[in-house]
């Protein structure tokens, strides 16, 4: 069964703009997966800029609220932009290759929303 990338409400941050933003991840995501081999590079990089943009906004939106953890947050951000550059920077040379980074990408999209993401949100709730 192929990987598909579902919004349910686990992964809201009860921030709507956030939630919208971590959508358009999953629609890339599953861009990606709908993608054949020559296709993929382009949809990588359309999420590589997509998360740039995201990762910006959220990080903005955590040192406007004073999170403790935004250090840390900005950290795991850089390390997974630059994760996703590097493999958006290799060719994918065979479907087995395009299957671990789809692996790859299902992970890295859904833990960050449900670990990291999920972090600053109780953070948030605890100030209202």
């Amino acid at each position: 069964m192929p990987i598909r990338f579902t919004w349910d409400d686990r992964l809201s941050v009860g921030h709507s703009t956030v939630d919208e933003q971590h959508r358009g991840l999953l629609e890339l995501g599953n861009a990606i997966v709908d993608a054949d081999l020559d296709e993929a590079p382009y949809f990588i990089d359309k999420l590589y800029e997509y998360a740039r943009a995201h990762f910006e906004y959220e990080e903005e939106m955590m040192a406007s609220v004073k999170y403790p953890e935004l250090y840390h947050h900005k950290e795991i951000h850089n390390n997974m932009i630059s994760e996703l550059h590097g493999l958006s920077r290799r060719p994918l040379e065979s479907e087995e290759e395009f299957r671990e980074f789809k692996k790859f990408l299902y992970n890295w999209i859904i833990d960050h929303i449900m670990h990291e993401d999920r972090k600053y949100a109780d953070f948030v709730g605890k100030l209202s």
